[in-house]
């Protein structure tokens, strides 16, 4: 629940509504914008998948296993996200030229 309400609305979903549209049209950006909408959705599917599992663990399913492996997965994957985010924030602000 945490992962879908508030890092997608509130992490992803920031960046979807408030940067990723005045910047999508910059040549200079429009690639790594693209990059992370499709990393965006990955996450959404390993939050999806998550969920799905721990409804499953809840009703009496024995599903350690994959809920172990989706926390993982998603761990591993916001980390990474966040760093290629910072970076690109960086640049961003570096060159001057948010918006």
């Amino acid at each position: 629940m945490l992962i879908q309400e508030f890092v997608d609305k509130f992490h992803h979903g920031k960046e979807e509504k408030a940067y990723f549209p005045h910047m999508n049209d910059k040549n200079d950006y429009s690639e790594d914008i693209r990059k992370f909408l499709i990393e965006h959705e990955l996450g959404r599917r390993i939050a999806s998948m998550l969920t799905q599992n721990l409804k499953a663990w809840d009703s009496g399913f024995d599903s350690r296993e994959p809920v172990a492996r989706f926390l993982n997965a998603y761990s591993v994957f916001i980390s990474a996200h966040t760093g290629e985010e910072d970076v690109f924030f960086d640049l961003v602000e570096e060159k001057g030229r948010l918006f």
